[in-house]
């Protein structure tokens, strides 16, 4: 007891004694650094609340310090990925990518695609693509690419290759680029169908860039192919948003050697809430599908000649996205309800040829509008559950206003999935209701159950088995063409 008397008094005692000596004045010193980071000291209740909902208990925001990038050379490295899609009803589609930084390429991307579900039948895709590592302001790639496709009464082959040259931040006649792309290349099409044979050799050209001025910006594509060069054009003021009840608005046009379409173009959103978003936009375009995309999207149709522009003088989207932590409506945790209307120009669709025995290619105008409805139940972080509903509506409005042939009017679904450590199990019911062929006449309704099982062993790795059309039931096929049936596809992805 005596000594922790005596330890008390002399701590009482020190400041006492700091009080009656004399103050001391040290010299000036002056620290100086190169870092600007500053220290961020945030106030903090000293009883903490307890947050009511997920987007309270965000904590805050500390900056982390950025370390300068030592001198020494860095270590040479080299990632790839590989992808496959194998399908039991003899179908191939394997892609792989390598990039190396260091090198004379930048990247290198390989895709092929065969698939054979007949013996009359055969489909052969394969493309090459590659970039040459970025000097300065330009970004060099090429790509090359050849498809064939055999059936009944004939066969048809496409070869191409694309430049791509692209300059980052160029300026022209004073204005700066905010993006310049030019696309040159050159396609061989060689289409023998009914003891007609045809070749053609057709030059192409895709131009897209973004020109800026302090006030002003200029948004144009221009396309030159075979027999049909095309353009589309966006001009915006700044001065224009003072007047306007959207953002980005710009006025302009869309045109080919045959039409020319007035554009109204612009891009809006208004965030009500940290959950919610709405959308509306508008963008008018040109675009041209190679040979290569028309047979990707139509194995064996008898493709025409000559593929004019596709004219999209509107193109207006509304969405609306919910997401929040307590149920939406009592039922869902996300909601997305999203609208397209498309007006399209020599859009190409399936149809009979001459004999109307085999599936050629059209090209119309559509009038169509496209309504999607998106959700998802959590039950926990393993279970939950996603439904669609789309509703589509079209109108070729120079082909007797047929709707456009095998597309459904309603297509609605489910999907409800199960995690369990690294694997994840799925079962799917799809319904396509209300469907037409190409001579306007109906279709009966389809079911398609669907399963798969997704496995995760790594980050970089991912494994799935699927089943598409467990009970096999039919899909509606142009006549002749094979049908879909069951099929069972193992699909890989991996990261080195």
């Amino acid at each position: 007891m005596k000594g922790f008397l005596a330890i008390s008094c002399i701590l009482m005692l020190i400041p006492l004694a700091c009080l009656a000596t004399d103050p001391i004045q040290l010299p000036d010193v002056e620290i100086e650094g190169t870092s600007n980071l500053r220290t961020f000291i945030y106030k903090r209740d000293f009883f903490p609340l307890l947050a009511d909902s997920t987007l309270q208990a965000v904590p805050a925001f500390y900056p982390t310090l950025l370390l300068p990038k030592p001198s020494i050379a860095q270590r040479r490295y080299r990632t790839a990925s590989i992808s496959a899609d194998i399908s039991s009803n003899l179908y191939a589609d394997i892609n792989y990518s390598l990039y190396d930084t260091d090198g004379f390429l930048d990247m290198m991307k390989h895709r092929f695609i065969w698939y054979q579900p007949q013996d009359s039948f055969s489909y052969l895709q394969t493309e090459l693509y590659y970039r040459i590592l970025s000097r300065g302001d330009f970004a060099h790639n090429f790509s090359a690419n050849y498809t064939q496709s055999d059936f009944l009464i004939g066969e048809w082959k496409s070869a191409g290759a694309i430049y791509h040259h692209q300059l980052q931040k160029p300026q022209l006649w004073g204005l700066s680029a905010k993006y310049f792309r030019t696309n040159v290349g050159m396609q061989y099409i060689q289409n023998k169908a009914v003891n007609e044979q045809k070749k053609r050799l057709s030059p192409e050209v895709n131009h897209l860039s973004i020109l800026k001025s302090k006030n002003m910006e200029f948004d144009q594509n221009i396309l030159l192919s075979y027999r049909d060069p095309g353009i589309s054009f966006s001009i915006k003021h700044s001065h224009w948003q003072n007047y306007s009840f959207v953002n980005n608005l710009g006025l302009g046009f869309v045109a080919d050697k045959n039409h020319l379409f007035p554009a109204l173009n612009f891009d809006h959103e208004i965030v009500p809430s940290l959950s919610s978003s709405f959308q509306v936009s508008n963008n008018a375009h040109v675009d041209q599908k190679s040979f290569a995309i028309l047979a990707d999207m139509w194995n064996w149709a008898i493709l025409p000649e000559d593929t004019p522009l596709t004219k999209t003088p509107l193109d207006l989207r509304i969405s609306y996205t919910e997401k929040s932590h307590t149920k939406l409506l009592y039922l869902f945790d996300y909601l997305k309800v999203s609208n397209q209307t498309l007006w399209q120009f020599d859009l190409p669709v399936q149809d009979a040829g001459a004999d109307t025995l085999h599936a050629t290619l059209a090209y119309r105008e559509v009038l169509s509008n496209h309504f999607n409805v998106d959700t998802k139940i959590v039950s926990n972080s393993d279970v939950y559950s996603t439904q669609y509903l789309k509703i589509c509506y079209s109108d070729q409005r120079d082909y007797q206003h047929y709707r456009l042939p095998y597309k459904p009017l309603v297509k609605t679904g489910i999907a409800s999935f199960f995690r369990e450590g690294k694997l994840t199990y799925m079962m799917g019911l799809d319904l396509s209701l209300n469907l037409k062929d190409h001579n306007n006449e109906y279709l009966n309704d389809i079911a398609n159950l669907n399963g798969a099982v997704f496995f995760d062993p790594t980050a970089n790795s991912s494994f799935s088995i699927e089943l598409h059309n467990i009970l096999d039931t039919p899909q509606y096929v142009f006549r002749g063409l094979p049908p879909q049936k069951f099929r069972a596809k193992i699909i890989c992805h991996i990261l080195f």
